[in-house]
């Protein structure tokens, strides 16, 4: 064999090595699955993937709500997502490290549901905070894995802060809930009903079972397309944008910023509020009983916990 040609089939198994080489390091940087899980290390949260592309956001002209309109594509990074909202025992975790009190707790009461119905109404209960969501003679005992009520957006933001996450954009929330098959509800199209989330039937509020909410993960049927659970029903849940009835006729195509409000819904919600792309709106001044809860994201490096100024529209923990 010439020297010439040997000199050839070392450049062509070289090129081949490189291209493997390549190859091989394009597939161990992809995003991880859809779905994937990971653990994070300061409260034990199970978090869950949601990759990169695109989604429709919104509902279409003359379905759902004015404020959901117009429906639109938007494109996100990939991040990652609480499987479940902030617990009772994770929150006792973070004040534990770190004395943390709530608005709540600051000001020595909140609002709490009164009665078994809608109609009942809300009451200031002097007392009422995370660890007596009903009231002084109310206790979070054997409630460890219900969803962290009682709280205001500055405390599930002060818990992200602590978590090493953020509160989710209302964009991320909503393609955590709904996937990218213009889906209704988390679980598909199917009409909503007790089998699939906590929320109100026939027989009242809480799937009959009054105000309370439910353990996390209670209704597993709920489950997300990429594995998040309660993504409708039990409690409502806060994002980290400011609202803006308006702003989906102008908001940006890809990565909408964070602007502050609940997403649906919570143990009172009829099928109309657990849609995927319901926008209830800001939450009412005081921290309700019910109202809401929250799942963190990971924070990326240089990305501050939340808007720190009002922004001119709006509104669980992403990477």
């Amino acid at each position: 064999m010439s020297t010439q040609m040997k000199q050839r089939m070392m450049c062509v198994t070289m090129l081949v090595t490189i291209a493997v080489l390549l190859f091989s390091g394009a597939a161990a940087s992809s995003e991880p699955a859809a779905g994937a899980t990971q653990v994070r290390e300061t409260d034990g949260a199970t978090m869950v993937y949601v990759p990169s592309g695109e989604f429709l956001m919104g509902s279409p002209m003359l379905g759902g709500n004015s404020n959901e309109w117009p429906q639109h594509i938007v494109y996100l990074n990939g991040f990652w997502i609480d499987r479940t909202e902030v617990t009772n025992r994770q929150f006792e975790t973070f004040v534990q490290a770190t004395g943390y009190r709530t608005k709540a707790e600051r000001e020595g009461s909140s609002y709490v549901r009164v009665g078994l119905s809608l109609v009942g109404g809300i009451r200031l209960v002097k007392g009422a905070d995370w660890r007596h969501p009903e009231g002084p003679g109310s206790s979070i005992a054997g409630r460890e894995n219900e969803p962290m009520i009682q709280t205001a957006w500055e405390d599930a933001q002060a818990y992200c802060e602590w978590a090493g996450t953020r509160l989710p954009t209302e964009a991320e929330w909503e393609k955590a809930a709904c996937g990218v098959d213009d889906r209704r509800y988390p679980w598909g199209n199917e009409e909503p009903n007790c089998h699939y989330a906590v929320m109100q039937d026939s027989r009242g509020v809480g799937c009959g079972q009054g105000w309370k909410p439910w353990p996390v993960g209670s209704k597993p049927a709920g489950t997300s397309p990429y594995g998040a659970l309660d993504m409708a029903g039990n409690a409502n849940e806060y994002v980290a944008d400011w609202y803006n009835e308006q702003y989906y006729a102008s908001s940006p195509v890809s990565s909408p910023p964070a602007q502050k409000g609940p997403r649906p819904g919570a143990k009172e919600s009829g099928p109309a509020e657990v849609r995927t792309a319901r926008r209830p709106g800001p939450p009412a001044p005081p921290p309700v009983h019910g109202l809401p809860a929250d799942r963190g994201l990971p924070r990326p490096a240089g990305m501050p916990p939340g808007p720190s100024t009002p922004r001119s529209h709006r509104r669980r923990s992403a990477a």
